[in-house]
């Protein structure tokens, strides 16, 4: 039995002008503990490794090669010590053609999870990765599991494509 194999897309976006300039500098780190979170979240069976990629070229959906897009909307406003995030993170799966890459692939399930408030200790100047972070760490891991739940393997299989 094969693993999935899974592209991970971020977008990652500020709702306000501080945050705006705050994720200037660390949007490529921002990026990478979604990444990362989403890797640790995946289930047995899906895997992001290259040797993992389905060999053969199709030019039909796949649902042995799955595209999760996640899309984070947010802000981090300082009060005193603490910096306080809240935004809108969705999670998108797509299932994927092996033969055209960068292509939008075809939306095979998807959630979202609007939250506010999460607390971290720090300054918007030194400690905006970590308040980053806490956001993602409230909302992300539930969200890739639910994304590719049961719902989204019966959708496969009503495609005719099951995954291996």
């Amino acid at each position: 039995m094969g693993k999935v194999w899974v592209e991970i897309v971020t977008d990652v976006s500020p709702d306000d002008e501080e945050t705006k300039k705050a994720l200037k500098g660390s949007k490529g780190d921002v990026e990478a503990a979604i990444v990362k979170r989403v890797t640790d979240a995946l289930p047995g069976k899906y895997s992001t490794k290259d040797t993992d990629k389905p060999k053969d070229k199709t030019d039909n959906f796949a649902a042995r090669a799955v595209r999760i897009v996640v899309s984070v909307k947010y802000k981090v406003e300082p009060e005193g010590k603490k910096l306080y995030s809240s935004g809108k993170v969705t999670v998108g799966v797509e299932l994927l053609k092996l033969k055209s890459k960068g292509e939008k692939g075809e939306l095979a399930g998807q959630g979202s999870k609007t939250i506010s408030n999460v607390e971290t200790r720090g300054s918007i100047d030194k400690d905006f990765v970590k308040a980053s972070e806490s956001l993602l760490d409230a909302t992300l891991d539930d969200l890739v599991k639910k994304a590719l739940d049961s719902k989204f393997e019966s959708f496969a299989k009503q495609r005719n494509l099951p995954i291996e």
